[in-house]
């Protein structure tokens, strides 16, 4: 079997197809990353026996938060907030209308999402590169209209926005890009207590988590979030139609507050609240991109489709 993948816009947007360009494997916890040697001087030189790295004291680190961090969050006391900050604006791309089409079948509404591991672990990555060749030299940012920053793990954490060089670098070539929201499998780690704090809505229906999303991106200057929720529950605690209602209020709140910032939302979580990728837009999966009077609610959804070799050649 080969994997294609593709996402959808909602009917109000068109609902248009768009076909993604890759998709990369969770990150793994950095546990095993080579601890520094302790200096007296400006660098620390880390334990490795032949290819020895300098690393900073002090460095400046790329953000990333478990729920509870995130509400705990205040920019205010982030000493690393200004070197998380992206400082270039989206720049226009040349309209459609202008481009020469490859060939005469060619459908030129079609467009393409990239979900990339930029950086090789969720934690320990500075936010304007590296010293070593460590991360993903994305170099066809001319083919794809926007990127997901994939990331997030059960052991580093679960929310986060992608680091400042990847969003200058797409701006600079006219692609928005866009943070992950990552709730794990169970049996990588996943649990349902994330999602709990996630979900939690106070009187007034606000959900603090939202603001929280919505203040990180326009304060680190990055065009929304792909939120990508597998974790399944348990018997004990069992993932109920609850979890899909409350999942859709919370993205419409968010696009509510911030109707510019993009919200992705993975096919994994149906209307039932069960994990169980639909891998097209079904009646179980449909209430994530409209509601039921027509409403929009994502702006668009991640699907992965199964195609026969045989079949496509």
């Amino acid at each position: 079997m080969k994997k294609k993948t593709k996402f959808l816009k909602p009917a109000a947007a068109g609902m248009s197809v768009l076909m993604a360009a890759s998709l990369c494997s969770c990150q793994t916890p950095s546990s095993d990353s080579p601890k520094a040697e302790k200096t007296d001087s400006k660098y620390q030189v880390t334990e490795e026996n032949e290819n020895k790295e300098l690393v900073m004291n002090k460095q400046p680190e790329s953000s990333y938060w478990f729920p509870e961090q995130l509400l705990e969050w205040n920019p205010d006391e982030d000493k690393d907030l200004a070197y998380n900050v992206s400082t270039i604006p989206l720049a226009e791309r040349v309209d459609k209308d202008n481009l020469t089409p490859v060939n005469s079948t060619q459908n030129t509404d079609t467009e393409v999402m990239a979900i990339s591991i930029m950086n090789s672990s969720t934690s320990g990555n500075a936010p304007h590169g590296l010293n070593k060749a460590d991360c993903n030299i994305f170099t066809y940012w001319q083919y794809v209209d926007e990127l997901v920053y994939w990331g997030g793990s059960s052991g580093e954490g679960l929310i986060v926005p992608p680091s400042p060089d990847v969003t200058d670098l797409g701006h600079k070539n006219g692609v928005p890009v866009i943070g992950t929201v990552f709730f794990p499998q169970d049996v990588s780690g996943g649990k349902t207590e994330w999602l709990d704090t996630f979900l939690t809505q106070k009187e007034d229906k606000s959900f603090p988590l939202a603001d929280k999303l919505i203040e990180v991106a326009e304060l680190y200057g990055f065009d929304g979030w792909f939120i990508n929720q597998e974790t399944e529950g348990s018997e004990s605690k069992p993932l109920t139609p609850e979890y899909a209602t409350k999942m859709q209020a919370f993205i419409k709140y968010m696009k509510e507050k911030a109707p510019e910032s993009k919200v992705i939302y993975y096919d994994s979580m149906t209307s039932e609240g069960k994990i169980d990728w639909q891998n097209a837009l079904t009646d179980k999966n449909s209430m994530f991109l409209q509601d039921s009077e027509g409403n929009p609610v994502a702006d668009e959804m991640f699907l992965k489709l199964l195609v026969d070799r045989r079949q496509t050649g």
